[in-house]
């Protein structure tokens, strides 16, 4: 029996039938094989820990004398239609409760979305004809020569440098996910790195206003070597509306050979996928002090749907706490865990049910592990916390990271960095920091203790501690310990993050865990689980990781509890990355930081990525960015809403080939640095962030304005392809610039130009 299909109002009359059943011994006549599916039946045993959000609707709850009594109690009921009618007037929820309503809330008559019929644009599948593909050098269609004797298009290449593509723009929509698949043969493709797919297929996402402009893509695998027809399929879905989907047909770089391509078909498969995410408050805790939830909230809503809206129920021991119904609005969903019932400090599950009220549609299911707390934690004066406007609190006061990626810490970096602006730093090197050549917990240890008495802290970094990364417990680490922090590798990832995390976690020095650095998508269970793990390990210190593959940030959304990304956008004189790094920022703030309430630290490029390719940057001529560049950079990150701010990195200071010795560009670093830090009160205010619209009349604008706790107040403005535009600053008095590239033209109205890369800081004229 599925207790889903069955009201609400009769499954409660039915768990007090079968309780006074047990009561009065009439449950030896039940039949001892009977289970209850989907149960809500009081003192039935507890749910079996869901191991994905599928399987949640499949759990059984085996036999209990409470449980089977509850069951021939609503077979009575389904008995008596009177019954349901009396529910229905004593005020029991129906299917058609508004969003907001905090009552038990039922789906009953809610149906599954069907997807309608489209068009994806796919004119010619079988390759008798060129159709609407766009064929690169190479490329050619071939007759009789396809999977079932009709057409193919057939590659050939010998040159490994060459890199051609066979394109076809495609029509999907962003609220569906679609089965791509292509047959693909070969003969001798080879070469390349020895993980290269071979010929292979992609949808990639370029800006619609910007051919050049690209948006991420999905990438499937190939196929290599000499093999005969191989179906390849993959998922794929539009991250946003605003993007152009085209299919790739294409052999990897760096390879050679013959490959045909026949069968190409594109199928809508389902909504895309939802992916739902806590946000605030931090470590995935549920308050039970009166404050808010807020959750990110990224897929899963076809266009059509106008009132789209999540049902959360609470379950915690196994029991049902209550439910309630909430708005999804502008990617977020907020509620109070009082509107959920009764709930005790300690695990909770909430089911999330994505609904559309009007239509009865059930879009999409989900879930999310939460815990209870009675109110906020505890702090000493050394926990650092994340507060409900996403700032950093050290012992309970704000803290405003400003740092430097480093690789070691040594004595000569602490005396420099403590007369600096900089406060934090985050050691690629942190398990073998040392001041000698020991290395060891211990040497560790007094490496922390020297940067705490400096006044520096450290975001210990846990980041190659993950199984089947980088060759795990070598690679990237250190191929010559064969300890780390005194103890054996083979002992596992998980092994040593919590020997590390229940070390140090007392250590006033650290500041937060740092677990990832741009890992791909496949990684995110994993560190979804290392979060988990070092929130159990250490409630007084936030997880951070950086991401660089922003089109899936959502899907990071339970690995942190402090969001980072990064873009190094700068190359040479005439060429630069900036709308891309404007698009990240984009990403950031709606997937994360809006409101304004996100936790989340910047990674701002202040090296010459020609550092780590000299023949890259031999034939694009790459350079360091120059000091405008960088504080130009930072000043975006900061109206993203970002309130930590991390330069990567102070050993490629140490090693730049511009001509510039490290003492120069240390300065350099240090004047941003001072105007960062001035920023501080605005930037940590508990005032939300207010970003601008700004229309540009040359190159492209950003812009915000901050406010103080005490009335204070700057605009923000970043600006690139030398910008030129006009903008409308009511309701502050007169304003000056700092850098000279804002005039005023009216009481209210500014001209910001620049030429290049340019920024600027207005502040209230005295």
């Amino acid at each position: 029996m599925d207790l889903r299909k069955i009201p609400i109002a009769k499954q409660e009359v039915a768990v007090s039938m079968g309780v006074l059943m047990k009561k009065m011994h009439l449950t030896s006549i039940l039949p001892k094989n009977l289970y209850v599916k989907g149960g809500r039946c009081e003192r039935a045993c507890d749910l079996a820990r869901r191991a994905t959000p599928g399987a949640y609707y499949q759990k059984f709850i085996p036999y209990s004398t409470t449980g089977a009594a509850c069951v021939l109690g609503l077979m009575i009921l389904l008995a008596i239609p009177l019954v349901q009618n009396s529910a229905a007037q004593s005020g029991a929820p129906s299917g058609n409760v508004t969003a907001g309503d905090t009552n038990v809330f039922s789906v009953e008559g809610f149906s599954p979305y069907v997807l309608k019929e489209e068009s994806t644009g796919i004119a010619n599948t079988s390759f008798d004809s060129q159709g609407g593909w766009n064929l690169d050098e190479g490329f050619k269609i071939e007759a009789g020569v396809g999977r079932t004797g009709n057409g193919a298009l057939f590659y050939s290449r010998s040159d490994p440098s060459k890199y051609r593509f066979a394109s076809l723009r495609l029509n999907l929509k962003p609220s569906l996910k679609y089965k791509v698949g292509v047959w693909i043969r070969t003969e001798e493709v080879t070469g390349g790195f020895p993980n290269e797919t071979g010929a292979t297929f992609a949808i990639e996402f370029t800006d619609s206003n910007d051919p050049n402009g690209y948006r991420g893509g999905d990438y499937a695998t190939g196929v290599r070597g000499t093999q005969g027809w191989t179906h390849i399929t993959m998922i794929t879905a539009l991250r946003e509306a605003n993007v152009t989907p085209t299919l790739r047909l294409y052999m990897r770089p760096g390879m050679t050979g013959r490959a045909w391509f026949d069968g190409v078909t594109i199928e809508p498969v389902g909504i895309a996928d939802w992916t739902v995410y806590q946000i605030l408050p931090q470590m995935q805790r549920l308050p039970l002090d009166g404050r808010s939830v807020l959750l990110g909230s990224d897929g899963g809503i076809p266009q059509e749907v106008s009132d789209p809206s999540c049902l959360i129920e609470a379950e915690q021991d196994g029991k049902s706490k209550g439910s309630a119904l909430v708005p999804v609005a502008s990617s977020r969903i907020s509620f109070k865990p009082s509107d959920l019932g009764a709930i005790e400090p300690g695990p909770v599950n909430l089911k999330l049910t994505l609904l559309s009220p009007s239509t009865k549609a059930i879009l999409a299911k989900n879930y999310l592990e939460v815990t209870a707390v009675a109110g906020k934690s505890a702090t000493d004066s050394s926990a650092c916390t994340i507060d409900d406007h996403g700032r950093t609190l050290v012992g309970g006061k704000p803290f405003m990271p400003i740092g430097f990626y480093k690789l070691g810490i040594t004595p000569a970096d602490l005396a420099r960095l403590k007369d600096s602006p900089f406060n934090t730093v985050m050691p690629y090197n942190s398990p073998f920091l040392s001041f000698t050549n020991e290395y060891g917990l211990e040497s560790v240890r007094r490496v922390l203790d020297d940067c705490h008495s400096s006044g520096i802290k450290v975001v210990y970094s846990l980041k190659d501690l993950h199984e089947n990364y980088w060759g795990y417990p070598c690679g990237l680490i250190s191929p010559k310990q064969s300890q780390i922090l005194g103890e054996d590798p083979s002992k596992g990832a998980d092994h040593l993050v919590r020997h590390a995390v229940n070390s140090l976690k007392d250590n006033p020095a650290i500041l937060a865990w740092y677990t990832g650095d741009e890992m791909e998508l496949k990684y995110a269970p994993q560190l979804d689980a290392r979060r988990r793990l070092i929130n159990t390990l250490d409630s007084s210190h936030p997880v951070w990781a950086v991401f660089t593959h922003v089109t899936d940030l959502a899907r990071f959304g339970s690995a942190v509890d402090v969001m980072g990304i990064d873009r190094y956008p700068i190359f040479n004189d005439n060429s630069n990355d900036m709308p891309n790094m404007k698009f990240y920022l984009d990403q950031l703030w709606k997937v994360w930081n809006a409101p304004g309430t996100g936790a989340s630290w910047a990674v701002i490029q202040a090296h010459d990525t020609g550092i780590y390719d000299a023949g890259l940057k031999k034939s694009m001529n790459l350079r360091a960015p120059t000091e405008e560049e960088i504080r130009c950079l930072t000043i975006m990150h900061a109206i993203a809403g970002m309130r930590g701010f991390f330069f990567y990195s102070y050993f490629d200071l140490q090693r730049q080939v511009d001509g510039k010795t490290f003492d120069e560009r240390w300065a350099m670093m240090v004047r941003i640095g001072a105007m960062v830090k001035s920023l501080e009160p605005l930037i940590m205010s508990t005032t939300p962030i207010q970003q601008l619209v700004i229309p540009a009349t040359q190159g492209s604008v950003s812009g915000a304005i901050l406010r103080g706790e005490n009335g204070e107040a700057a605009v923000l403005l970043s600006g690139y392809n030398s910008p030129q535009a006009k903008i409308k600053i009511p309701g502050l008095p007169k304003l000056r610039s700092k850098y000279g590239f804002t005039k005023q033209v009216s009481d209210d109205e500014y001209l910001f130009t620049g030429k290049g890369i340019c920024s600027d800081i207005l502040t209230i004229s005295e």
